[in-house]
């Protein structure tokens, strides 16, 4: 072990390169978009106060908002069929990422009688999604190192950490309409739960997170003026009023555990009738570019330290806004 570390002082010591915090070269300005990202924009986001702003330095502050709603909610699956009804509205027929996720299946299913269409990869060795549409899908066969590149370059440019977030996107760049991506989500965490005990280690402590790194797709799509819904979960104050309202999403912040999935795993509780397969299901040899996938995210999140901040709002807080009782 002596000699590994005499060896590669360069490397891994308190001054070697692996220690050094990233250069702090902002990305290039983008304005902010022409067109409502949300309804009214009502979920708004930047850093030192600037709205739908990239990160200007590292020691830049992030900050997130969330609109109040206008009514009380009328339930899940209403105002999930009113926020397609309203993006159809504003932008006229929209294509849909169609990657078999939750999220596509359920937004597919609620689409009927909208002009909505499918945009499915066909991935070269894995095929398109395995997944029944309830939309009429067009498929376009691409290739994985087109895939890899495309994940790459969102990374170092909009601050993309996800593989499958970029998987997400890259559905929208083969479209000629709007695109409606499927990927966000309203995330809940609950502070005072020990992963490594699977307890609670003090009063809980439930928060809405939004992370840097969840919203680079609504950078991008304004930097490259491409239009489009980049988090269809949360268009409306309404919408998401209805989801912390929903039964299985206040069964599981009554568990008080915490639970990544908690708005994929109440979406599907909402539409049991809509069938869900698991990624590597979906897909000719799944379980390899699962694997891929996870490769690729770990180079793309090596080129993000220090650009990772979470804006977190208490949950009780978050509540009282959108007129929802504890």
């Amino acid at each position: 072990m002596t000699e590994f570390v005499r060896a590669n002082l360069a490397t891994y010591g308190l001054l070697g390169t692996n220690n050094r915090p990233p250069a702090d070269a902002p990305w290039p300005p983008v304005a902010p978009p022409a067109w409502e990202l949300t309804r009214d924009n009502h979920h708004r986001f930047g850093f030192d106060g600037e709205v739908f702003n990239r990160r200007p330095s590292l020691s830049s502050t992030y900050w997130v908002e969330f609109g109040r709603p206008a009514r009380g909610h009328r339930g899940l699956r209403d105002e999930l069929r009113e926020a397609l009804i309203e993006v159809v509205g504003r932008h006229g027929p929209v294509t849909l990422s169609w990657n078999g996720s939750a999220v596509a299946a359920v937004v597919a299913a609620v689409a009927e009688g909208l002009p909505v269409e499918g945009i499915a990869l066909d991935i070269e060795g894995h095929g398109a999604p395995r997944v029944a549409a309830s939309v009429p899908i067009r498929k376009h066969t691409v290739r994985w190192d087109e895939l890899a590149n495309f994940a790459m370059t969102v990374a170092a440019e909009d601050g993309c950490s996800n593989a499958y977030q970029a998987l997400d996107a890259f559905h929208g760049t083969l479209s000629t309409q709007p695109h409606v991506y499927t990927h966000g989500a309203l995330a809940a965490v609950q502070h005072a739960f020990d992963h490594e005990a699977n307890t609670l280690c003090g009063p809980p402590a439930w928060a809405i997170a939004s992370r840097e790194q969840a919203t680079w797709i609504h950078r991008w799509l304004a930097g490259a003026n491409r239009r489009g819904v980049p988090h269809i979960l949360l268009w409306s104050p309404e919408l998401i009023a209805a989801f912390v309202d929903a039964p299985r999403w206040r069964a599981v912040i009554a568990t008080d555990r915490a639970q990544s999935t908690l708005a994929h795993a109440t979406l599907r509780a909402a539409y049991p009738e809509v069938p869900v397969r698991r990624f590597a299901a979906r897909y000719r040899r799944g379980q390899e570019l699962q694997r891929k996938l996870d490769a690729l995210t770990r180079r793309m999140r090596h080129l993000l330290r220090g650009r990772t901040a979470t804006h977190y709002i208490p949950y009780a807080r978050f509540l009282a806004q959108l007129g929802v009782a504890p």
